[in-house]
């Protein structure tokens, strides 16, 4: 009875033992295999890392670790599904060298007030819609800040073909911002194309301060091309300066098709220099006030502003700015 029962122990430490390797080898063939097949690709889907897209689990962590894992074995690009709504709770930032790109009618929410997504330099997002869905937002949805220097002649960053908008019932918080405050931080040559904007406090907004001690900030010549702009109060604002310590120039908005409403504070407000406006402003009738809805501050010189509407709706206190207006 005796050497029965050593004979039963020692065969069950041995099965446990077996039972151990295989599990171990089983779980390092998983993970290598995971590995194997992100390194073997040029995407990832979030659904890899967790995300369920079904509009109801909150995707924020499985969304950044793909972003993370992708730059950190340059994998080229994080894709959201078609169709599919993926809740955020907090910030995602778009490495440097990741394409993220949404898909055919894919939304990606916004949960709460946060400045939503930032790109570093390198990085490109593009596709589907960013909405905002709760009604307490009142930070920025798509962020470029100037610390990352980007410069979009050397560079590959890139942002076009996306709709932004704020279905939260609220008029609230900025869809595009642009920001440089530091010494040397800027934003310069990068292209924005192809982007619908709706339901904002503000629209587009380049802001430039002055970093002290003799250094300059700027926001220059980058492109804004076929934007779509509606149901906004302040729809494009530029904060800066003529020129350095904290420039805004040459910055070019060609295309542009804004829709009007009884919210609509103003079209522009602008400072700075040599920048361009373009396009066709909707429904002039619908406004609550008969203010000027383009404001050029005395801050302003040698921009060029082209639209269907009247000089009555112009306040120009700068210095040789150009018009073509109807009248």
């Amino acid at each position: 009875m005796r050497f029965l029962k050593t004979n039963t122990i020692f065969l069950g430490v041995i099965t446990i033992l077996i039972v151990t390797v295989v599990s171990v080898i089983i779980a390092n063939n998983f993970n290598t295999t995971s590995t194997t097949n992100i390194n073997n690709s040029d995407s990832v889907k979030v659904e890899e890392f967790g995300a369920k897209g079904d509009g109801k689990s909150d995707d924020t962590k499985a969304i950044q670790n793909a972003i993370n894992k992708t730059a950190n074995m340059n994998v080229s690009e994080v894709i959201l599904q078609d169709n599919k709504s993926y809740i955020i709770s907090s910030p995602i930032l778009i490495k440097e060298g990741v394409k993220f790109t949404l898909g055919y009618n894919t939304r990606l929410q916004i949960n709460g007030d946060f400045d939503a997504i930032e790109l570093e330099k390198n990085a490109s997002i593009s596709g589907g819609i960013i909405e905002i869905i709760s009604s307490n937002f009142n930070s920025s949805v798509l962020s470029l800040d100037g610390k990352n220097q980007f410069y979009g002649i050397w560079e590959t960053t890139e942002i076009h073909d996306l709709k932004l908008l704020n279905s939260s019932g609220e008029i609230t918080g900025t869809a595009l911002s642009l920001f440089a405050s530091g010494p040397s931080h800027y934003i310069s040559f990068i292209n924005f194309k192809n982007i619908t904007i709706s339901g904002f406090s503000t629209g587009v907004k380049l802001q430039t301060k002055d970093p002290g001690n003799g250094d300059y900030s700027w926001i220059n010549g980058n492109r804004f091309e076929n934007f779509t702009l509606e149901e906004c109060e302040n729809f494009i604002v530029f904060d800066g300066g003529i020129t350095v310590p904290n420039e805004s120039s040459g910055n070019m908005f060609t295309n542009l098709q804004i829709q009007l409403s009884e919210k609509t504070n103003e079209v522009l407000n602008i400072d700075g220099s040599e920048n361009k406006f373009d396009g066709v402003i909707w429904d002039v009738q619908t406004l609550a006030h008969s203010n000027p809805i383009i404001k050029l501050t005395p801050n302003t010189n040698h921009n060029t502003i082209n639209f269907n509407i009247n000089s009555q709706l112009i306040q120009n206190e700068g210095k040789a700015n150009e018009f073509s207006l109807i009248d």
